[in-house]
């Protein structure tokens, strides 16, 4: 008993007593679920926390779907639903110290610590309470604080508690989650995210990167995805997976996907511009934009406005998507691809597949979700692969294999016909500036490709040059070369002299042809000197000798092209001197290409003028910066550059330019990022220079060298001010420039001609 009421004080006295013993028991009971309230609950508990010492477990619960409940019956079940629930809660937690219902659906019970709460026990008792429910389909979820911090109140207590509990929302099968603090310090993360999101937009730290799709039969690139990243200022380079589905639950994808499309449509307008090699770009579009009124016209307008044809904009759609809103999306793509974009259903595979749906979507290219591609290890698995690719060839539809990451897999999709891939086996997403370069180096080898395929091989026997050393001079070996092809022979007497040929005449030599009687001394020594030297180790050995299978690997380990028998065929001889001359060819034009290329980049990453970095180039030198090593940073300009344009010409400008950058180089080492943005500002990266009172020494350093340029102009006398900074890593460089303008500013403003260091105030 709580109370005891004495009849010996009189019958009005009882009954005044008892009235106040229910007012009090109103004020302090929940009167639906028979738990304290929650405002007596949180009183209580903060009491005996201050002054007990045993530990304690905080449970809390809710409903998923409360609300449905009372909207669908009436709020009347749901106050039936919130009487079982307390009636059944006291009963599982029967030894529970404290018990509340706090809030509508939300119950809190502090009880003494015990192991028994595991996840298999709160699965057990939601499945009870399912069971024996009022309603059908009653999903009560769990969450538990093990242990709980004493030095907390219990508002917060109760607040992480929750927040645990929120992270289990519609995750079927899952009924408790516990609170840890590693869990606490993502929750707190994804709120950041949340909240820099915006910022994030504004200062532009969002970044689209791009992955190639490739043609399996031609290895030529037919297009690529644009992925996008977030260079985060607090925690550097994020991925989709970081804040993709943040952005989904707070709808903010819808504005990203739209910045995707619009930079992607910028990209492409700027690449046809410049003439650029240009392929198709699929963009992904979430299931939540399809709730966007009229969102096809607003696909359209914003590639019409980039002037861009719709045909260089893919599509992809999640088939889970489809099944959600189905006749919706299909009503939305049918009128996309009216418009004249092509249509990609992404992840196919994953779970939601069905023929009906496969046959009856407006798709034109099907992506294979990764799963079904990696770890293609259980024969089920193998044929619903190959019976997908089957399928979507019947019905016209490509199919891209993503995440191909071995040449096994590669070769698995091939067999089974499938035509498109894409993954780390072929590219990383790369920046779009990496990307241009991709396609550029990627075409011109294409073109080479495409005009090797075409030379006959009888053209390529007038041009080539056998080095020929024959053993045993009874065999017809030479003759038959001279009879049966246009080959030139240069023929050496002995194995030394050959090496002494190699040496006057190893720019035109194709092969060297070795006629031996084993595989002896003088044959070891010739290939040792041929891989000696990279001016001629590149000259393929081919060998004929009559020897065991040991020396025949040993050959080959050493660097034989081949090794034959004596009894060979002359055909096979032959086909093996045409390969090595293809092969030689190949490398040829691989050189040169690479050659190329790196002209091409000096000339898309090079400031014609200074020969230092431009913008481009920056971006691409800083993103090769190793993690973990401080740098430092000065953004410099020329002083007063735009009066010596005026006074004594752009050409005279052009000449302080030049002597500045000349002074900076001289100043500063190998190595180091020297960067012209445009006009009279520089960004100078000094690496591994971390100390910041160094900094500001060699950025002093620097302005005086300036201050001693001597020009023919007279009264032109070139300085420069500068600010100077240090980041710690890539990822922290932009910020690290805003730091350096900053002080940039200072220094103009208090003492111009000088550098000024950073200072956090």
């Amino acid at each position: 008993a709580t109370d005891v009421l004495f009849l010996s004080n009189g019958e009005a006295q009882v009954f005044e007593d008892i009235k106040n013993l229910l007012t009090l028991l109103e004020n302090n009971i929940d009167l639906l679920s028979g738990v304290m309230k929650g405002e007596v609950f949180y009183g209580e508990a903060t009491s005996l926390l201050a002054t007990s010492s045993k530990e304690y477990d905080l449970i809390v619960t809710n409903v998923e779907g409360f609300k449905l409940i009372n909207a669908s019956f009436s709020e009347d079940v749901g106050d039936t639903v919130l009487g079982y629930l307390g009636t059944q809660f006291k009963q599982a937690f029967c030894d529970f110290v404290l018990g509340s219902r706090l809030y509508n659906d939300r119950f809190a019970f502090l009880v003494e610590h015990d192991n028994k709460y595991t996840a298999p026990w709160f699965e057990s008792l939601a499945l009870k309470l399912e069971k024996d429910a009022p309603v059908k389909n009653l999903v009560v979820k769990f969450g538990i604080y093990p242990c709980l911090d004493k030095t907390l109140s219990i508002y917060v207590l109760c607040n992480r508690s929750f927040l645990a509990l929120d992270t289990i929302k519609k995750k079927y099968n899952t009924f408790s989650v516990k609170y840890t603090k590693e869990l606490f310090i993502t929750l707190l993360k994804r709120q950041q995210l949340l909240d820099d999101s915006f910022q994030g937009f504004e200062e532009k730290e969002f970044e689209i990167y791009y992955q190639p799709k490739i043609q399996i039969s031609s290895s030529a690139i037919v297009g690529a995805e644009a992925l996008i990243r977030w260079n985060h200022p607090k925690f550097g380079l994020l991925m989709p997976k970081d804040f993709i589905p943040l952005f989904e639950e707070s709808g903010f994808i819808t504005k990203l996907d739209f910045y995707v499309i619009k930079n992607v449509c910028s990209h492409i307008h700027r690449w046809l511009e410049a003439k650029l090699p240009i392929v198709p770009i699929s963009v992904n579009i979430s299931q939540i934009d399809f709730f966007i009124p009229s969102l096809d016209r607003k696909i359209y307008d914003a590639v019409n406005e980039a002037k861009v044809d719709p045909k260089w904009i893919h599509l992809e759609v999640t088939e889970s998507a489809y099944m959600a809103n189905h006749s919706t999306i299909v009503s939305v793509i049918n009128s996309l691809r009216r418009m004249g974009f092509k249509i990609e259903m992404d992840d196919f595979g994953t779970g939601y597949s069905s023929l009906n749906m496969l046959c009856e979507l407006p798709v034109d290219i099907i992506k294979l979700d990764m799963q079904l591609i990696q770890n293609n290890d259980n024969d089920i698995k193998k044929s619903v692969l190959s019976f997908i690719i089957a399928l979507s060839k019947w019905l016209n539809l490509d199919t891209i294999a993503e995440g191909v990451e071995t040449a096994e897999e590669l070769e698995n999709l091939k067999q089974k016909g499938c035509n498109l891939v894409q993954g780390y086996f072929y590219s990383w997403p790369m920046r779009v500036l990496d990307f241009e370069t991709y396609l550029v180096e990627h075409q011109k080898k294409d073109e080479e490709i495409e005009k090797l395929s075409f030379m006959s091989f009888k053209g390529q026997d007038d041009a080539k040059t056998i080095l020929f050393l024959e053993e045993d001079q009874q065999t017809n070996l030479k003759q038959l070369i001279k009879d049966r092809t246009n080959y030139q022979i240069l023929e050496a007497p002995s194995a030394s002299n050959l090496c002494d040929t190699i040496i006057k005449e190893y720019s035109r030599i194709d092969v060297v042809l070795l006629s031996m009687t084993d595989f002896n001394l003088d044959v070891m020594r010739i290939l040792t000197f041929l891989n000696s030297s990279p001016s001629w180790k590149h000259i393929p050995v081919i060998l004929i000798a009559d020897d065991s299978i040991q020396s025949e690997i040993k050959a080959v380990e050493m660097g034989a092209a081949c090794y034959l028998r004596p009894d060979y065929d002359f055909e096979l001889l032959n086909l093996y001197l045409r390969k090595s001359f293809d092969s030689l060819e190949m490398n040829r034009i691989r050189n040169e290409l690479e050659l190329k290329t790196k002209k091409l980049q000096d000339v898309a990453y090079r400031d014609s003028l200074t020969e230092f970095y431009n913008r481009r180039g920056c971006d691409y030198a800083v993103s090769n910066l190793s993690y973990g090593q401080s740098h430092a940073l000065f953004l410099l300009d020329v002083d007063n550059l735009k009066l010596c344009n005026d006074d004594y010409g752009h050409d005279n400008g052009d000449l302080v330019l030049k002597r500045v950058a000349s002074t900076i180089k001289q100043e500063t080492r190998d190595g180091d990022i020297l960067v012209r943005l445009g006009g009279d500002e520089f960004v100078l990266v000094l690496l591994n220079l971390s100390n910041p009172q160094q900094a500001l020494k060699k950025g002093i350093s620097i302005c005086n060298a300036i201050k001693t340029i001597e020009l023919d102009i007279k009264g032109c006398h070139p300085t420069c001010s500068m600010g100077a900074t240090i980041f710690k890593n890539k990822n922290d460089f932009r910020a690290a420039c805003k730091r350096a303008d900053i002080a940039l500013y200072e220094a103009k403003k208090t003492n111009k001609g000088s550098c000024k260091l950073f200072i956090e105030e």
